[in-house]
């Protein structure tokens, strides 16, 4: 699975984010010395297994294809396992899922805006936080992300607080307002209403990247489930929609050209006080109780 980022510290941002894709490694490695022709395998936990190399394809050699092949299965299934149960997932034609989370109850703050293409959008919304609409990072659509930023980042502190809370974190976000990942911008403004979730405090910040990691990098990470599950909750997150009044969009020429969105006129509704947690956001099977 190719993920666009890294772990999440207080250095990563949102742009960060989508423009470091790192591949999961692979459960161990083979490679073969030409100088002692001898096969040696690094396994998980970093310590090398040497074995003579066979002539021919022998029963060892079958067992040794045998237990890789279960390897990447393991591996496969559990990251089947986090985009299914986890992160929201991408429809089958290719467009996101634009449900919202919950319906947004009484907003603590309204406000409308237009932003053109190249400039930036920015509004204080109160608790130390800026609202922004940024520019989309070159080679990632051409539009502008969402973002919640703090007024003032401390030293080695963290300067987004959205993008780590609102998921999914590898196909397109409903943060995104551009056309990329096989969505075009006429696809995108289409999608007029954008939802997302956002931190409020650097302690938040930092409890919201180790459960968030966990469950990204850890391979055993169902094994604590319930445990990041209960840390989880103990994180509460604002709120936010962003709606597409109207747009303007210049189509793309061809098939691999998403085109660009060049004007938006929006209205913003956010909530601080929502009652919604990190757990509702990562485990939505736990959102309703049965």
């Amino acid at each position: 699975m190719t993920l666009r980022g890294r772990h999440f510290t207080a250095a990563t941002t949102a742009k960060g984010l989508r423009q470091n894709a790192q591949s999961q490694p692979a459960s161990w490695t083979e490679t073969i010395s030409p100088a002692n022709s001898r096969r040696s395998r690094i396994r998980l936990d970093g310590r090398p297994h040497i074995k003579p190399a066979a002539e021919g394809v022998g029963w060892t050699s079958l067992w040794r294809i045998v237990r890789l092949m279960t390897y990447r299965a393991i591996i496969s299934l559990l990251v089947c396992s986090f985009i299914l149960n986890v992160a929201p997932a991408v429809g089958q034609q290719g467009a996101p899922q634009t449900k919202p989370l919950r319906a947004l109850g009484k907003p603590d703050i309204v406000f409308s805006g237009e932003v053109a293409s190249g400039a930036s959008f920015e509004r204080e919304i109160g608790n130390g936080l800026l609202f922004r609409l940024v520019p989309t990072p070159a080679g990632f659509g051409k539009g502008w992300d969402i973002e919640i930023v703090p007024k003032i980042v401390p030293s080695g502190g963290y300067s987004e607080y959205s993008a780590i809370v609102t998921p999914p974190y590898h196909f397109y976000n409903l943060r995104y307002l551009n056309g990329s990942y096989d969505i075009t911008a006429r696809q995108a403004v289409a999608i007029s209403l954008r939802t997302f979730q956002f931190a409020q405090t650097q302690e938040d910040m930092q409890a919201a990247s180790v459960v968030v990691n966990s469950v990204i990098y850890s391979v055993d990470w169902p094994s604590k489930k319930d445990s990041l599950a209960d840390a989880a909750s103990k994180v509460p997150l604002g709120e936010g929609e962003l709606k597409i009044l109207q747009s303007r969009i210049t189509p793309g020429k061809n098939n691999e050209d998403p085109g660009s969105i060049d004007w938006l006129k929006f209205e913003v509704r956010l909530s601080f006080h929502s009652g919604l947690t990190l757990q509702q956001v990562l485990f939505p099977v736990d959102r309703q109780p049965q």
